[in-house]
């Protein structure tokens, strides 16, 4: 299955639709998986499941915009049950799955943390460089 990051802003969706992506539709076998979003992409004029738990967020399965209804939410559902929507790289769980994404989270977090350290240490040591000390 091939995954996209999301480039464009996306109108969520919410009602009956949002509700079986996230909680399920036993009648199909879907399961539900609370960080995947059902959007409609204006930009691109397509359907679009989106799995948060990635960073960044991954467009994980797409239908082209064919009119006002033609969103089958038990057909997506069964897509999305026949994909079993992701289990990648040995992450199977939902708790596993956000797990994966805090920690992705954090690591960002503390990169970004370590590299404003590393410039204001740089800025304090080309300051001091240029300081005349008189003794």
């Amino acid at each position: 299955m091939r995954k996209e990051n999301v480039v464009a802003v996306a109108n969520y969706i919410g009602g009956r639709i949002r509700q079986a992506v996230q909680e399920g539709l036993p009648e199909v076998g879907w399961d539900g998986d609370p960080l995947l979003e059902a959007a409609f992409n204006p930009a691109t004029q397509e359907w679009q499941v989106i799995d948060r738990a990635t960073t960044p967020n991954q467009i994980i399965l797409r239908k082209p915009y064919d009119g006002l209804r033609d969103l089958d939410f038990r057909d997506l559902c069964k897509r999305l049950k026949d994909a079993q929507v992701p289990r990648d790289k040995g992450v199977h769980t939902i708790f596993d799955r956000m797990n994966a994404r805090n920690q992705a989270i954090e690591s960002e977090a503390l990169a970004r943390s370590r590299n404003d350290s590393l410039e204001v240490a740089r800025a304090l040591y080309d300051t001091s460089k240029h300081r005349k000390t008189f003794v």
